[in-house]
């Protein structure tokens, strides 16, 4: 009987955990997790998956190769991760820090970009003013 009690409250708490799991991720974490991997994908150099980050309307307007160029310089970056985040209504703030090497040396610095995510069609997109 004890084992039975046992193993039927194991098993409800791995269905309530299962549940927790599942819950709808808070437009902060959409967010952070696009931005992380729209920074992951420029410092692997990988720009075609980093323009599928931007806004439809950018993309009307600017091309990958152009985006390529935008971004040269990542080339140059060891490590970025985002560093804050503030949504209000449909957009984000996101502070991006990203470490860099200096060109010709081995020294590395810091620098801090924000950026702007709008959420468009049910979808989150960073946007570029131009």
């Amino acid at each position: 009987m004890l084992i039975r009690f046992l193993g039927v409250g194991l098993l409800l708490g791995g269905l309530l955990a299962g549940c927790a799991t599942n819950a709808p991720m808070s437009d902060e974490e959409v967010v952070t997790k696009k931005a992380q991997s729209w920074i992951d994908a420029l410092l692997a150099h990988d720009y075609d998956a980093a323009y599928n980050f931007t806004a439809p309307g950018f993309k009307s307007r600017v091309s990958t190769r152009s985006y390529q160029k935008r971004y040269a310089g990542s080339g140059s970056w060891v490590k970025g991760w985002v560093d804050s985040i503030a949504c209000k209504d449909s957009s984000c703030e996101v502070t991006v820090k990203i470490t860099y090497r200096i060109k010709g040396t081995e020294v590395t610095a810091n620098t801090v970009m924000k950026d702007t995510w709008v959420h468009v069609d049910r979808q989150w997109w960073l946007y570029h003013k131009k």
